[in-house]
């Protein structure tokens, strides 16, 4: 071994990229791998180099904060451990997308995040719109997110169908060429890096976990970074397409995709032009060949004074049921503002059950407790709660309110991460069936009409849930959010 932790094999004098990704996308690590070769053998443009492909192991709830955290502890310790001088990452799912900027935002060496991309047939739009939002970072390439670029997977190599480039190899090849590897991850994750990448997110309207991802990107990046940041960006922000909401993606790409709604709103004064990318370029130099000007159509982009929305869906609530804030997802098109009877449970699963045998009406409010962060259980989506209310009929017609998350194409009004979140004892533990809750996002309000010293009254009776409410699969790396 040399001094700097490599072995004879891999020179110091040389650099030395890592490729790192998930096990699910095989074309893409077959492409690396194939990348890698060139550079090596000498035949590419590149310069010269090592570079050895490596596949994380990660497994586990793809919608839960755990999977995510563990992804990003297992890529930044192999990057450590093999003394890495940049990293080509790549991921298709919420956790190995948002796993992989944490890990540069970790490391802070020189990188690139690859988008690989999407099951045919399926949609996932939290990573839609993450992936999307790293090229308004500058962390990846423009045009090559799945949103520009639609990379579909079937069980034979990826199939690319439309935009410039061609093929998944393409894809690699031209990430390679643009990154800069003078350009270190926290260089580029900036404060204005950051409100470009949430002000794209809100434009394509982008949900609440977009959120929840940047701040502890911006965390572990070592910046100051809050929700009333994320608010500001929000409420001043119109959102001009929703490409994320469907799985045909091709329409959007087509239209200019990601680059040309960051001309759009660059034009309107709402992009740092001056932010650092990979390629070591400003932002506005990458985009000075792009087009703000292009079809207006209700299915696509919209123009900047014709939006679908003057600001996003996005809205931070205060009140006695959440003393700490939480955040209400308003779809577009829906009320602002809702006053339902309380229905509550303890759990995802009691919750599923009770709108299955009938106890949930229209006009209800759905409480869903038990599922944040310091419940144990990973702080997944309520993604089978939605899916019952649909069952039955009932979606839309029901708000929900939890300390955990809400999927981002939930079609009525909700409010998620409400805090202190119940494990914590906060107002929501001691709410109960038949209490009467007002949520009014456009006075960014949430209470319930119980006196305060009712709630003071049932907060001194409140005791923790017994371990078979709370107890779900451990969240990974704890340590990594802490």
């Amino acid at each position: 071994m040399t001094k700097s932790g490599r072995s004879a094999e891999f020179p110091a004098g040389r650099p030395l990229t890592g490729a790192i990704g998930g096990p699910s996308t095989a074309a893409l690590r077959s492409a690396f791998a194939e990348w890698a070769t060139q550079v090596q053998a000498g035949d590419s443009s590149e310069p010269a180099g090592r570079i050895t492909v490596l596949t994380c192991s990660t497994t586990g709830d793809p919608h839960s904060l755990g999977a995510r955290d563990a992804m990003a502890a297992e890529i930044a310790q192999r990057a450590d451990a093999a003394a890495l001088d940049s990293l080509w990452l790549w991921g298709d799912s919420e956790p190995s997308v948002a796993g992989s900027m944490l890990a540069l935002a970790r490391l802070n060496c020189s990188g690139v995040f690859v988008d690989a991309g999407q099951q045919a047939g399926e949609s996932d739009p939290v990573a839609s719109v993450l992936s999307a939002s790293f090229e308004a970072l500058g962390l990846s390439v423009l045009g090559t997110s799945r949103l520009s670029h639609p990379l579909l997977w079937s069980s034979g190599p990826a199939t690319a169908l439309v935009g410039d480039v061609a093929s998944v190899p393409e894809v690699v090849a031209a990430a390679a060429r643009a990154m800069n590897t003078a350009a270190k991850s926290r260089e580029i994750i900036t404060r204005g890096a950051i409100e470009n990448a949430l002000t794209l997110a809100t434009a394509i309207d982008g949900g609440s976990d977009v959120w929840l991802h940047y701040l502890d990107i911006a965390r572990v990046a070592g910046l100051r970074w809050t929700w009333w940041d994320c608010q500001r960006i929000a409420s001043r922000v119109p959102v001009l397409c929703q490409p994320a909401m469907t799985a045909d993606t091709a329409a959007f790409a087509a239209e200019g995709g990601v680059p040309r709604v960051l001309k759009i709103l660059m034009d309107h004064g709402l992009i740092h032009g001056d932010c650092i990318t990979l390629t070591g370029r400003s932002l506005a130099t990458e985009l000075a060949g792009t087009k703000a000007s292009g079809p207006d159509s209700s299915d696509g982009v919209r123009s900047f004074d014709q939006p679908l929305s003057l600001q996003g869906r996005c809205v931070l609530l205060t009140g006695n049921l959440a003393p700490a804030g939480a955040v209400a997802q308003v779809p577009l098109g829906r009320p602002r503002s809702v006053t339902g009877t309380a229905r509550v449970y303890d759990g995802e699963a009691t919750a599923v059950a009770g709108i299955v045998a009938g106890e949930v009406e229209a006009g209800d409010v759905l409480v869903v407790r038990y599922q944040g962060l310091h419940a144990g259980a990973g702080m997944p989506r309520l993604q089978a709660c939605l899916s019952a209310l649909a069952e039955h009929h009932l979606e839309g017609a029901v708000a929900v309110v939890t300390d955990g998350r809400l999927p981002a194409c939930a079609s009525g009004i909700g409010v998620g991460q409400v805090l202190p979140e119940a494990a914590d004892g906060g107002p929501i533990a001691v709410l109960q069936t038949g209490d009467r809750i007002s949520i009014d996002s456009s006075q960014g309000l949430i209470r319930c009409q119980v006196t305060d010293e009712q709630l003071a009254l049932r907060r001194m009776r409140w005791k923790p849930p017994s371990a078979d409410v709370t107890a779900r699969a451990k969240p990974g790396t704890a340590t990594w959010r802490r």
